[in-house]
């Protein structure tokens, strides 16, 4: 019941930030979005470590969904600038300086290791399209 009420409330989450995607126009909006899907993940991430081994066949479609939306996002998104002022702990400084493909690698990590999921061609074509839109053309290639 409350692993329901969790991927309630995260595909609720997502379809916000799916809807926000829709309409993104100015790189302000790309920037925020992509703080949002930061967000997002780190949610999604801490449900998954909380219900370990307790979701079933359809929470598990559920889940896998969520995170190919999340790469969607990720790969049509634009990571803030880089703070003017020093980050408060490490784990800022790494949430600061994250790009949209390292954040894919995560969850095609996530997707390959933890889920025991094959990856799929979109998984490839996302990550590689957050790493081009990121300058990052040696990791995308």
């Amino acid at each position: 019941s409350s692993t329901n009420t969790t991927l309630s409330k995260l595909t609720k989450i997502m379809s916000h930030l799916l809807k926000r995607h829709a309409t993104l126009s100015t790189l302000p909006q790309k920037q925020t979005l992509y703080q949002d899907t930061l967000k997002f993940m780190t949610l999604l991430t801490s449900a998954l470590e909380n219900n370990n081994n307790t979701f079933n066949t359809k929470d598990m479609l559920v889940i896998h969904s969520l995170l190919n939306h999340a790469l969607h996002l990720y790969s049509h998104s634009s990571p803030p600038p880089p703070s003017p002022t020093p980050p408060s702990s490490p784990e800022e400084e790494f949430k600061n300086t994250k790009s949209p493909y390292e954040a894919c690698m995560e969850i095609l990590e996530l997707l390959q290791t933890t889920l025991n999921y094959d990856l799929q061609p979109h998984h490839y074509h996302t990550t590689i399209l957050s790493a081009c839109n990121s300058f990052q053309y040696k990791e995308g290639a």
